[in-house]
């Protein structure tokens, strides 16, 4: 027999939520199989098996929230034949210290050996936005037939249970609720916690967006984002200084143009990383980072594509956000922020006119970048918007 324990998927995953498991119980167990899903603070991982067997026990289930090396299942080898005092005689070993990186380990257990078998409370198990839900709806879990994998319960089963108990008009009680935060939620607060122990300060312009509105309309396959993403790879560019960050109190200076690009899902912000966008022309980058997206919101990142970024780029004016100060990213030089395109009263020569204008905002980290820096990367990307 051998324990199949939380693997690690990036640098800073310390734990993990169980969505659902693939496989059966007793089900075989073949190299390269899905074991089960992991939902992280930034994406949910398919978590593949490494070596053959069959799982005899679950000890995790879906919903559940495990740290990195905990114990998910028992699974026995191919052909062995094991009883439930064999299972918790492994189960009462104590776990040991072991590489996390590993998706299983190995523990032997003697074949005589017996242990009383130990009563086990039986879990609902209940995938991550349907334990929200149901905390939000005052839903009783233990109640509440699951229809996924396994039995599951998803929000669509939360929703049921709540219309079957909603019959009449339910009394203003005045209570509080308490919901759980996500994987998401709780990563992107550990995330401005620790952002805030860097100093920062932001710098604003207001760009005529005529040129940008004209490029726009004379290239059909491109969009504004396309001609946001261009105008910062030309700015770090023509000032390469603000690629860099604080490592070990030294300044890490970088080659690669990375751009961390704020997503909004509906697990939350997800921070999906366009690795070397300066090596990319404007339509290699067009589907580079449209593909980018579509895999953050369908929670298909991997690993290595939610963390790393330099640069950040926060698009709210297509949410109707004329401006805003940007809260800097964790281990990034400067974020990007750009407001709506609106038509705004513009000072042209000695007279006014209507021209679609943007707020643009951008927070630097101050140990990097000092207001004269900062003030060179601005004017470059200023300049690349004027000039799409």
């Amino acid at each position: 027999m051998f324990k199949i324990v939380l693997a690690r998927q990036g640098q800073t995953m310390e734990q993990g939520t169980i969505v659902r498991w693939m496989l059966e119980l007793d089900a075989a167990m073949t190299v390269g199989a899905e074991l089960y899903e992991i939902e992280t603070e930034k994406t949910i991982v398919p978590i593949e098996a490494t070596r053959p067997g069959r799982i005899v026990r679950f000890v995790a289930q879906p919903g559940d929230t495990v740290t990195v090396g905990a114990l998910l299942a028992i699974a026995a080898e191919p052909g062995e034949s094991v009883t439930d005092l064999q299972v918790d005689a492994l189960l009462s070993q104590p776990q040991e210290s072991r590489p996390i990186d590993a998706v299983v380990t190995t523990d032997s257990v003697a074949s005589g050996a017996a242990v009383q078998h130990a009563h086990r409370e039986t879990k609902v198990p209940v995938s991550p936005r349907a334990r929200a839900l149901a905390a939000e709806l005052g839903v009783s879990l233990p109640g509440v037939d699951g229809s996924g994998p396994h039995g599951t319960v998803l929000p669509d089963d939360i929703r049921r249970a709540a219309g079957a108990t909603q019959t009449q008009p339910a009394e203003k009680t005045g209570r509080t609720r308490t919901t759980p935060l996500t994987p998401v939620a709780r990563a992107m607060i550990a995330s401005l916690e620790k952002a805030w122990q860097a100093p920062q300060f932001t710098q604003g312009i207001l760009v005529d967006a005529s040129a940008l509105v004209a490029a726009r309309h004379s290239a059909a396959d491109l969009g504004y984002m396309d001609f946001f993403l261009d105008a910062m790879v030309r700015a770090a560019r023509a000032v390469p200084e603000v690629l860099a960050r604080i490592v070990g109190g030294n300044l890490e200076l970088r080659d690669s143009i990375d751009i961390t690009v704020a997503t909004a899902t509906d697990r939350g912000l997800l921070v999906p990383v366009l690795r070397n966008a300066g090596a990319l022309d404007l339509l290699q980058r067009r589907a580079a980072w449209r593909a980018l997206v579509s895999r953050a919101r369908e929670a298909k990142l991997g690993p290595d594509e939610a963390t790393g970024g330099i640069v950040a780029l926060s698009n709210l004016g297509t949410r109707g956000v004329d401006y805003g100060t940007p809260l800097l990213p964790v281990g990034h030089a400067l974020i990007v922020f750009v407001g709506s395109l609106e038509t705004r009263p513009f000072v042209i020569e000695e007279g006014i006119a209507a021209r679609p204008t943007l707020h643009i905002a951008i927070t630097y980290d101050h140990r990097i970048v000092d207001g004269v820096l900062g003030s060179r990367y601005t004017s470059a990307l200023k300049s690349a918007l004027l000039s799409p």
